[in-house]
Parts: structure tokens; C-alpha cells; sequence
């Protein structure tokens, strides 16, 4: 949709799959730890305009270093979140689904998040 996407990961065969997704470049941060620095030489030193940060704690300065632009949203919007759901289907985004677990291996399923193995979501169903 015109983004220049930048995924980073701890694993290469993760960022390889990145690619394949429609990533523009890919970092792996364990061969490259001063990742951000690496994202500023990527973007000509402007920096990114949106991070997706799920690295926690231990990420959020080189994510904030990283990026152009910081803003913090205090409270969720219904509205975006509306507004993000119908550009999913206007263009028929399908999200990546990595495993789908049944209700009652829920545990199984936190087990296989947390094990970092996972490429894309983690379902639990729980109705058919």
C-alpha cells in the first residue's frame, strides 16, 4: 500500500519471511544491536514515521530513536480501530496466522507465543 515497511527480528529466517510478506528491509538485531542507528542509515537519517513496538522495556528508546516523529495516544479510539478494520477488507488484507490452538491447549498456545518460534498471530478458538 506504498509504506516502506522495516521489520527487525532476532532471526533470519523470520526477516526472510518479512521479505516475502512485502517488507522493503529487514535488521536483525542481534547481529546488528545498535539497530536503530541502522534504521536512521535506511531512512537517509530521518528516521521512520510510525514503530509498531512490542519489544517492551528493553526496545523503546532505540524504537523512539529510531523514529522521526514521536506522539503518544493516551486513550484507544473506536474510530480508528473502525477506520483500520475497513481498510483491512477494502484490501482484503489477510492477517498471518502462525498456529491455531483449541480452547482447551490455551496453556500450549501461551507456551508457543512465548517460546518466540511464531511468525504472525497465535490463536486460541474458542467456538466452531
Amino acid at each position: 500500500m506504498g509504506a516502506t515497511v522495516i521489520v527487525t527480528s532476532s532471526s533470519d529466517e523470520k526477516l526472510k519471511l518479512a521479505k516475502q510478506l512485502g517488507a522493503t528491509h529487514t535488521i536483525n538485531y542481534k547481529t546488528h544491536p545498535n539497530w536503530d542507528q541502522e534504521v536512521l542509515k535506511l531512512t537517509n537519517g530521518r528516521g521512520v514515521d510510525h514503530v509498531i513496538e512490542i519489544g517492551g522495556a528493553g526496545t523503546l528508546l532505540k524504537a523512539i530513536a529510531s523514529t522521526r516523529m514521536v506522539g503518544f495516544i493516551t486513550s484507544g479510539s473506536s474510530q480508528g480501530f473502525e477506520d483500520m478494520n475497513r481498510l483491512l477488507e477494502a484490501r482484503q488484507i489477510q492477517p498471518v496466522i502462525d498456529k491455531v490452538f483449541p480452547f482447551d491447549q490455551a496453556l500450549q498456545a501461551y507456551e508457543h507465543l512465548a517460546s518466540q518460534k511464531h511468525v504472525g498471530k497465535v490463536v486460541i478458538k474458542i467456538a466452531n
